[in-house]
């Protein structure tokens, strides 16, 4: 399994194929996965384009589990809505240069909103921002400015 060439988030690229190897695997409350926060790193810088592929490996992800393993379906699910919100606050957050992205994503959102809402292990901050920028963009970035 190798990671995509050129894109970031190459972990959530790669993990349902390194997970569909495993003879089991096991859920668990104990925290075992350390994420280093580096100054530099992709995840600490401003906001720009390269980041939207995680929207599309989330996507992907969804996509390939909603069928072929319907028990991790729901996660997959809050997974990719999660990553509409999060990517589409982020490009609100911007002045311009993503109005297509955003119409894009918030439409797919819809799509997801009940589910995501009514969802017990979304944060409730969570909820309101996609309940908001579902119904107007505009009315999201005056609450949230």
């Amino acid at each position: 399994i190798e990671f995509p060439k050129g894109e970031i988030n190459e972990d959530e690229a790669i993990m349902v194929k390194i997970i569909e190897r495993c003879e089991k695997v096991v859920r668990s409350a104990i925290p075992v996965y350390n994420y280093r926060f580096r100054d530099e790193s992709i995840t600490t810088t401003t906001f720009h384009k390269k980041k939207l592929v995680w929207e599309k490996h989330c996507r992907e992800n969804y996509e390939y589990v909603k069928d072929k393993y319907p028990k991790v379906k729901p996660y997959a699910r809050k997974r990719y809505a999660g990553s509409l919100v999060w990517l589409t606050v982020e490009m609100l957050r911007e002045e311009s240069g993503y109005d297509e992205e955003i119409r894009d994503y918030i439409n797919a959102l819809k799509k997801h909103l009940c589910f995501y809402v009514m969802r017990k292990d979304v944060k409730t901050a969570s909820k309101v921002r996609a309940l908001i920028m579902c119904i107007s963009k505009s009315l999201y970035k005056k609450i949230f400015r």
